[in-house]
């Protein structure tokens, strides 16, 4: 992880371990109850179901690069879930492709943009719980409504690919083109990841 935010791109995650900052932190169940309607609950540290999104969607910057290093994996489930919107994008009917690329939502009190084309490559952000979190709250029933079909072919998992990675594999994604999730994994697992998200440096962006 030192490597990759030495070489690649400086990491803004960062926690202390052992009394030292260091340039990510810690995904694992900390043995928090899932509920739905509580946006205080952060999904990864559960062993729930994690939907594809991407990380960091409601920053006015997200992160260019998250990478996922696996310490512990669970016994049984945590797979990761991993698909490009660009091959979404193809699923979905084109009038519907061009709502999602004009509808601005207001999101941290600024207009936030979900899908973008750039040069010609689909750009998303998408973390339905924080954008409930942090949307107008007469806003809420309305996303929820407009996204279901968007949020529906992600759920299929016909749509995208799963990997389970193993002690010391690590998985560098994407975060504008690539959603990024896990499957549920068993009661008291020692599932845990180190996590890093960067800014691409700006001359090989």
């Amino acid at each position: 992880m030192v490597m990759v935010s030495e070489r690649v791109a400086a990491s803004f995650t960062s926690s202390k371990q052992e009394g030292r900052l260091v340039c990510y932190d810690l995904v694992r169940d900390r043995g928090m109850a899932v509920v739905p309607s509580d946006p205080s609950v952060i999904v990864s540290t559960t062993n729930y179901v994690f939907p594809l999104h991407t990380d960091s969607c409601c920053l006015e910057k997200p992160a260019d690069v998250v990478v996922l290093y696996c310490v512990t994996n669970a016994s049984e489930g945590g797979e990761s879930l991993l698909a490009n919107v660009n091959d979404i994008i193809p699923l979905l009917p084109e009038d519907y492709v061009d709502f999602l690329l004009n509808r601005r939502y207001d999101i941290n009190m600024r207009p936030f943009v979900l899908l973008e084309k750039v040069e010609g490559t689909y750009h998303i952000r998408l973390q339905l719980g924080d954008m409930l979190a942090f949307c107008r709250p007469d806003e809420k029933e309305q996303m929820q409504e407009e996204l279901k079909m968007l949020i529906d072919v992600l759920a299929d998992p016909a749509n995208f690919i799963t990997v389970k990675l193993k002690p010391d594999e690590c998985l560098i994604v994407n975060n504008r083109t690539c959603l990024h999730g896990r499957y549920s994994f068993e009661d008291g697992s020692k599932r845990e990841f180190l996590r890093s998200r960067s800014y691409l440096i700006p001359d090989i962006n």
